[in-house]
């Protein structure tokens, strides 16, 4: 494995310019993005039972490149610090890591290459797939590390393949291996439908003497515009009682999922 993520930066290096022109613009034009969370946990329980309580300041700073020779480097640190004193309280995992221990560490650092419309990103990164993902329910965000590759040559159909190795949960300071490598396969589609808009996905999730995993999801999704009256009073000197009708369309968005409840956006 180590020698094929040799032969990919190397191809890596290899693809022509693109976007920056010299390391210099590779860099300065680069874009930051981040996040800060704060966040508090607390449980009470009877019958002598430990509560817990917990509360943390932390977030994300993500820092990625412009591209150069069709290279991008990108790089992220993270960090959640337990605030206040709650040594007689239980802690909540995630929140902070045990016995609120705070926990600082690099979110994400790798190498990505764009080439023939495929991604390919090799390092540490974040992941959102139906198997592995963000689960963005604490404070930091799961990352993995290994190899992932995105293609999008063909009209609506995106391709996706993942090779991982290692992971980091919430509040783990370093990474862990998998029990066994790990290889996930997806495929979406957006289906030329002018009436709904539909896009189906299919996935497969593999671990070596673990176990596999299938995954099917097709989305509905349809725009509509809904009539309703309001009354309108407009200001006349005249006739302060002058009362007139407003008539006004709202665009909304439908999205319908199998097995789901229909979900609304205004």
């Amino acid at each position: 494995m180590r020698a094929l993520i040799l032969a990919l930066v190397m191809v890596c290096l290899a693809l022509p310019a693109i976007a920056a022109d010299n390391l210099k613009e590779m860099f300065s034009q680069g874009s930051v993005r981040g996040e800060i969370s704060l966040l508090n946990f607390t449980r009470d329980f009877k019958n002598g039972t430990q509560d817990k309580q917990d509360s943390a300041l932390g977030g994300a700073l993500y820092y990625k490149t412009d591209a150069f020779n069709g290279i991008t480097l990108g790089a992220a640190f993270a960090t959640t610090n337990g605030v206040g004193d709650y040594d007689d309280k239980g802690f909540y995992y995630g929140i902070t890591a045990p016995v609120h221990e705070s926990v600082s560490r690099l979110q994400e650092y790798y190498v990505q290459a764009q080439r023939f419309n495929t991604t390919v990103k090799i390092g540490a990164q974040e992941l959102n797939t139906p198997f592995l993902n963000i689960h963005p329910i604490r404070m930091i965000h799961r990352t993995y590390r290994g190899v992932s590759v995105v293609n999008k040559s063909i009209d609506n159909l995106t391709l996706m393949g993942f090779y991982l190795t290692d992971h980091m949960g919430w509040v783990d300071d370093e990474f862990i291996s998998f029990t066994n490598d790990v290889y996930i396969g997806g495929a979406a589609y957006k289906l030329p439908f002018e009436v709904v808009n539909t896009k189906a996905q299919a996935w497969y999730f593999t671990m070596k003497d673990s176990f596999r995993q299938t995954f099917f999801k097709v989305d509905f999704s349809k725009k509509l515009m809904i009539l309703f009256f309001m009354p309108h009073r407009p200001f006349s000197h005249r006739n302060p009682r002058e009362m007139s009708w407003m008539v006004s369309w709202i665009p909304i968005s439908m999205v319908l999922m199998p097995g789901s409840v229909p979900t609304v956006s205004i």
